[in-house]
Formats: structure tokens, sequence, C-alpha cells
């Protein structure tokens, strides 16, 4: 096993690929031409290995792909992050549009958003992602899982789209009509962005959504989008249409509709449909350009119009492609499943807060009323629509980014507040200048991306870091929340913290719980992307309120030392799910375990 932390990064990579050959007979490893991987650019890799082998189906003894050739992409933060797997175009004809596969990009969706990899390991990491690579492309040439298609569905849907839609669909529906064909939507501009929020008018959802756009001095209108039921004609990919095409989609009785419908909006010719997904019903859809008749001629007044434009085979517009779009559910209940004394203090501190999600948003809050300190903020992220119901941030934020919005939250308390953003990886930037690290007062890890944050107590530990580091991450169900802090004058490893198999030693959840019940703790709405912990903001709220005083202690003391706090969420939730903690807990306790 390689001596990670001993290894400069292209030492590894060397001793990685030694051991790979050596460990895996039926692959052959070269780097590739410059000329194999254009398409790779932009992906801030590193390092590329070309992985050439073959698909074998061993039930029926015969080749599926003779020649199947891989690249292997590397980021600088192997091995806490797992490389990325492409398939070489030349072979997609052979492979076809399989579950998993990425038309567009040509990669392998393998892992969840935040696996936790063994980083003493390296080699193995890489033997697990191209032998799973390898197991995905069998299945899906096989179509041994072709259901798994379904709960792609929304991301293969906008796949293949060409142009990039300056436009975001959201409904907030609870019934969906039967007796009509339309919707509505609030249509309005934010920023470059034209939103739409898809509603049923039979029902009284919109109201609230009206005041908050009218109060916050945002001009809308309101129009009527044309809406069928599911669409059996739309079950695999490829999904990419022609106008003509798109057309044959809709059923026989609803085209006269249509074509009503088509000819009386100038400007927002737009379909929607319905899909059930894993019993949920979820909207998706397509639009179609505007047309000016005035640049057409040879027709007679009133007998040309949009229909006819865009479907017959006279005028070269029925070759065009839809462009397609999802519709983001912004109800009450998918929010709610998703997210299940003045102080005597002179100094102003300076805080830096990697990661602004759930707990980074609502910790960066709490912090503010120490004399509104100076903030560094690192997120690369925009602000998703399923965040806002356990985010400080709220339905006036999606879409932009969670440093500015933050940022734009201090500053309307207090317009003098110094605040510098930082849109980036939070490890990235300390390796690039370490000195934004060492300039704080107290560091705070909020990211939940486990390798890569004990990878930055492993730089304090070191003496790279020469600040306090908080660590605070969260439990499924929010059943327990932990964080450790490190202080430069009471150093350790933090690995010791942890099992031999990466498992937290005083987590409230019994740790055969997260090998037996993953499904339960990490939850998809569409594959690979939409992945999420589930807890609910009430939850967090008690979370951060209970360890806010601890922080707050350690803040205000000059001499502190190292520590971890773990708390304990709510045990008959737990008992309601069947989910096994260890002995000796108590609700909404604070527990704290000296080095």
């Amino acid at each position: 096993m390689l001596k990670v932390h001993n290894l400069k990064y292209d030492e590894l990579i060397k001793e990685c690929s030694s051991q790979f050959l050596t460990l895996n007979r039926d692959y052959k490893l070269s780097y590739p031409l410059s000329s194999e991987i254009e398409f790779l650019k932009g992906n801030n890799f590193v390092e590329i290995w070309k992985v050439e082998t073959g698909l074998y189906d061993e039930e029926n003894y015969k080749w599926l792909v003779e020649d199947l050739v891989l690249y292997i992409g590397f980021t600088s933060d192997f091995p806490n992050k797992v490389p990325k797997v492409f398939v070489d175009k030349n072979n997609l004809k052979n492979v076809g549009i399989i579950p998993h596969l990425t038309i567009k990009t040509l990669d392998i969706c393998l892992f969840d958003n935040y696996v936790t990899t063994n980083k003493n390991n390296p080699t193995g990491i890489i033997t697990e992602t191209i032998d799973r690579t390898v197991e995905t492309l069998i299945k899906g040439i096989k179509k041994e899982n072709l259901d798994e298609f379904e709960n792609e569905f929304t991301a293969y849907w906008v796949a293949e789209n060409k142009i990039i839609l300056k436009r975001a669909f959201f409904y907030i529906i609870n019934e969906y009509p039967t007796d009509k064909n339309f919707l509505n939507a609030l249509v309005y501009e934010n920023g470059k962005i034209v939103n739409y929020i898809i509603f049923n008018s039979s029902e009284n959802l919109i109201s609230d959504y009206k005041q908050y756009l009218e109060n916050n001095n945002i001009s809308y209108q309101e129009v009527e989008l044309f809406y069928l039921q599911e669409i059996p004609k739309i079950k695999y990919p490829p999904y990419e249409y022609t106008y003509k095409e798109s057309l044959e989609l809709l059923p026989q009785d609803k085209q006269a509709e249509f074509k009503a419908y088509f000819n009386k909006n100038d400007s927002q010719k737009i379909v929607l449909f319905s899909k059930t997904i894993k019993n949920k019903k979820i909207l998706s859809g397509w639009l179609y350009k505007s047309f000016n008749k005035k640049d057409i001629k040879g027709f007679r007044p009133n007998k040309l119009n949009d229909f006819l434009i865009a479907f017959s085979n006279n005028f070269p517009e029925h070759k065009e492609i839809i462009r397609k779009f999802n519709v983001e559910d912004v109800s009450e209940e998918r929010l709610n499943n998703r997210t299940a004394g003045e102080l005597q203090v002179i100094r102003k501190h300076k805080f830096l807060i990697a990661g602004l999600g759930s707990v980074g948003s609502y910790l960066v809050s709490r912090l503010n009323s120490i004399n509104f300190p100076n903030f560094t903020l690192i997120d690369y992220d925009a602000l998703e629509v399923t965040n806002i119901g356990r985010q400080l941030l709220g339905f006036h934020d999606v879409n932009s980014y969670k440093t500015d919005c933050i940022a734009k939250f201090l500053t309307n308390k207090n317009p003098s507040q110094n605040i510098d953003i930082l849109r980036s990886s939070f490890i990235d930037i300390f390796k690039h200048n370490s000195e934004i690290y060492n300039g704080q007062d107290f560091i705070f890890l909020c990211t939940g991306e486990t390798n890569l944050e004990l990878e930055l107590l492993e730089e304090l530990r070191n003496g790279n870091i020469k600040k306090p580091i908080f660590r605070i991450w969260l439990e499924p169900f929010l059943l327990g929340g932990h964080f450790i802090y490190m202080s430069p004058d009471n150093l350790f490893d933090a690995d010791s913290l942890y099992t031999d198999n990466h498992k937290f030693k005083h987590s409230i959840i019994k740790n055969s719980e997260y090998e037996n019940r993953r499904d339960l703790f990490i939850q998809k709405e569409i594959g690979c992307q939409s992945v999420f912990s589930p807890y609910s903001s009430s939850h967090l709220e008690l979370f951060i309120s209970a360890i806010y005083p601890e922080i707050f202690k350690i803040i205000q003391s000059s001499k502190n030392k190292s520590l971890v706090v773990s708390w304990t969420g709510d045990l008959d939730f737990a008992k309601t799910i069947n989910i096994e903690v260890n002995d000796n807990l108590k609700s909404f306790e604070i527990t704290k375990h000296l080095i």
C-alpha cells in the first residue's frame, strides 16, 4: 500500500500505473495522443490515461466489443476524488446509448458525488473505477438495466441540447389537469435568465409568488403553455427530435387543439408533458422559436401561419431541432421531502467559511453576530431551487452564486463589512495561496467532502496551516452532527478518529448501518445529477443552535485544546425508520470527546 503523504503527485501517478499493470493483465495502458483527447479540454485534468481492453459476455461466451478504448482523467484532488472515465467516440457505435453514459460528454457516471475513497490505496481506486466501468458497459449493451434510463430521464432529456437555454422553469402544482390541455406560467426576468413559474390555474397556489414578485418590484406576465400528460412514445433515448418529429409525438386527438394554440401564441410556443418516475410525477418540455412571416414571400394574406411554417415539408424549419428543458418542482411537498442580548466583543475577527450549503450558510448568520467580522467565503456552486428548504438563502437567489448571495445578505445588514468571495475549490485555493488560510483567525470547513477536509487538517498538523480549523458535518436524517476542532497548539492525527474502513468512531448511527443502509442514507432523484443526504431544516436549526455556544466559547478563549463535539438528534425518529444507533445516547444532547 502506498504512503500517499510521502509521495509527490507525479511519483504517485507513476507508482499507480506500475502497480495497475501488475495487478490487471486484461488492460493495456498508455498515454493518449493530444488529438485523441481534444474533447476533454476544459476538464482541468492533470493526468490522462488511455486504457485499452474489451467487453466480453461470459454468460454467452462472446465479445460484445473487442477493442474498447477508455480515457481516465485525474484531477489534482486524486486520490481524494475518484478519476473520471470517458469512452472513446469511435466506440459509441458499438456501445450504443446506455444508462449512465452521458452522450454529450462521453463520460460514465459511476459514483455519487460524495463517495469517500481510501486514499491510501490509490491503485485500488483506479482498478475499481475501471472494473465498474466495464461492468456498467456490459450491462448496458446487454440491455439488463434499461429501467435505469427512467431513473435518469431528466439528465438524458436535456443531454443533447445544442443550445444553452437562457430560461429556467419551475412548477408549483399539486393536481395536474385532466380536463384541459393548458397550464399557466408567470414569466419574469432574473438577470439574463427568463424564469417561468408554472401553475395550474384551477389551484390557488400562485398568489404568494405573485406577491413575492410585486414586493420586489419584479414585473411579470402570465402566459399559457400547452400541456400533455404522459407521452408513451418518449421512452428511451436518444431524445433528439425535429419540429416535424415532435408533432408526431402528440396524440392524434390533441393535434387540432395544439394547432390552434401554436398559431395563437407568437412568442411562447411551449409544450409540457408529465412523466412518473419512482411514483413521483415530474414535468419536462420543449419549445419552438418564433417566426417572422413577413420575411416569407409568395403567400396570400392570412394564408400563412406558424403551424404551417414549423411542420410543413415545404419549409426548412420542419428540420430544426426542438429545444428541451426540465422543470424544477418548487412545491412545498418537494422542498420538505428534499430537506425532509448584546455581546461584549471588541475585536473584529477574520473567519474563512468553506462551503455555503445548509451548515455553512446558517453558520455565517450566527458568526455574523460577533461584531460583524471579516469573512472569506469559499464556494463555487450556484444555489439550486431544491436546496432552499434548508438554506439561509431563498427563492430570489436561485441560480445565483452562493458566495454572492451570502455576501449580499451580510452587506444588507452592514454595507461597510469586509467580505471576500472566492468561487473555487477550497483545496485548490490552499494549494495556490496558503496565505489566504493563514491570514484568518479561524477556518470553518463545511463542504461535506470528507477526504479533502481531512487533507486540510493534515496540512495544519504538518505546519503548513497555522490557524485553528473547525470541521463540521452531519449524519443522515441529522440523527447526529459533529465538529472537530484542531488547535495549532494541540495537534493530533485526525485519521485516528476513524476506523480502518473509514467510519467515524464517534458516529451516532452505528457504523454497520452505513454499510447496510446506504440507499436510505444517500437518496437520488435523477441518477448522479442530484444526490443528497436527507434531513429536515428544523433539525438543522437544533444542531446549529446546540454547537454554536461551544464554537463561540472557543472563539472567545485565548487558549483552547483540540476536541471533538458530537450532537445526538431525535432518537425517537431513528426508531420509527428502524435505524440502529450506538448505546448510551440521549436525544438532543452534546457530547465532548477530548483528544
